[in-house]
């Protein structure tokens, strides 16, 4: 239990880290790209992420469900991590290059053909780096999988830093290519003392991470596609100027669900060592702890939420606030999820986690398309928080009834948890 706090602090830390640098980030875009320049750069950002999480049918998620629970050796799973890069890589591009006039019209309309191009070979590099963070979450390297999700981070603020104030929008677009692009390299750094790869003579691997990474994609394509679809869709009904606002506003509703993305990341690799009564009770104990800790931050956040956008964003970007606010409410729920999913995938039940996000996703579809052409960015963020409280609900249902744990048990914190919180709080304040 120490170890795994431990560790979902560190993570929580990095995260921390990283959403500086998101901040810093966004600054910049903002104040010199503005909303239209904010909503390309969004829709450039997110494309090849989710081209990626599409392409590699969940292998890197059998990478850390395989390495955590040492089913198989580290050598042989680089192995197949290069192969599958160079293999998937080839594949994606070669169907997005046919695809791409069809794309520009309809998918992410209103972007031009040279920056989708830009976009399609960042995606060997995203490939390769979901391979090295999931090797490094597997093997329990918590320091060094934070250290790479920083580097990211860094890098590609470093570019855009650079470009953005010498080219503007373009620059801005190159400089993705070359974050992607870079930091696969530091990655290298990170995983070659656990050893070199083995070339693949068997396919016993490949076939287990493809029977378990099927089982599992669905559930993280449609938990991604429920946070960033709508951002397509509203750049199909409307323009990158409202993808723009709702970009800044979904980014700050989403700042205290890092706190149960953290203790979500860990719980995976370290509940498959577990057995299934002794996982159940330990993802309740983390459950509702990251509950209260993420209701506390919500209020916080909504408190403040104006004078943030105002001192960060500039004036221009009050049309965030609006949507920050009705996106709010559903952050706790996809908190809810994220640990749930977590518990479901270590314990090798990833199928509860894509019923879930399945749910969510059909919900998201439905409302946006009846709610952004009427209400606009509000839709959006109404159709988020009502799709994530489903998802939430079936979540809680399917574990309730399997683990016989109470409702109460996974919502609401004990009060001598609260009291050691205060405590904490107290010598934080002390110090």
């Amino acid at each position: 239990m120490n170890d795994y706090y431990r560790h979902s602090f560190l993570t929580f830390g990095g995260q921390i880290f990283s959403l500086i640098l998101i901040l810093l980030s966004n600054i910049l875009i903002t104040r010199v790209l503005g909303p239209e320049g904010k909503g390309i750069m969004s829709l450039l950002l997110a494309f090849p992420i989710l081209t990626v999480m599409i392409s590699l049918l969940g292998l890197d998620e059998a990478i850390v469900y395989f390495l955590g629970g040492k089913k198989f050796e580290y050598s042989e799973v680089l192995g197949w991590s290069i192969l599958n890069t160079l293999i998937v890589s080839a594949i994606s591009i070669g169907v997005l290059l046919i695809l791409r006039n069809w794309l520009v019209t309809t998918v992410i309309k209103n972007i031009s053909s040279e920056f989708l191009m830009i976009a399609i070979f960042c995606i060997p590099f995203q490939i390769f780096f979901q391979y090295e963070c999931a090797i490094l979450l597997g093997q329990k390297n918590i320091f060094g999988y934070n250290l790479l999700a920083v580097s990211r981070n860094f890098l590609l603020l470093l570019a855009q830093v650079v470009l953005i104030l010498k080219f503007g929008l373009r620059g801005g677009v190159y400089a993705i290519l070359i974050g992607f692009a870079t930091s696969p390299l530091f990655g290298l750094l990170l995983i070659k003392k656990f050893g070199k790869p083995k070339i693949p003579k068997q396919f016993s691997y490949e076939r287990k991470s493809i029977s378990y990474g099927v089982r599992s994609v669905l559930g993280l394509l449609f938990h991604y596609l429920t946070r960033r679809l709508d951002i397509f869709i509203i750049n199909f009904f409307l323009s990158p100027v409202q993808v723009g606002f709702y970009a800044i506003a979904i980014m700050l509703a989403e700042l205290p669900w890092y706190i149960p993305s953290a203790f979500g990341t860990v719980l995976f690799p370290e509940v498959s060592g577990m057995d299934k009564e002794q996982a159940n009770k330990f993802s309740a104990t983390v459950c509702r702890n990251t509950v209260f800790i993420t209701a506390v931050a919500s209020l916080l956040l909504a408190l403040f939420a104006k004078p943030i956008i105002g001192i960060f964003f500039s004036a221009r970007f009050y049309p965030s606030l609006i949507p920050f606010y009705l996106h709010l409410p559903g952050t706790l729920a996809l908190g809810i999820t994220r640990v749930l999913g977590g518990n479901f995938q270590g314990t090798g039940r990833p199928e509860f986690g894509t019923l879930m996000a399945l749910v969510s996703f059909l919900v998201t579809v439905i409302l946006d398309i009846l709610l952004i052409p009427r209400l606009g960015i509000n839709g959006a963020a109404i159709a988020a928080t009502i799709a994530n409280t489903f998802s939430a609900g079936i979540g809680l249902y399917i574990f309730l009834k399997s683990s016989k744990i109470r409702f109460s048990e996974m919502l609401f914190a004990r009060l001598d948890e609260v009291k050691n919180y205060r405590q904490l709080v107290t010598r934080i304040l002390k110090r």
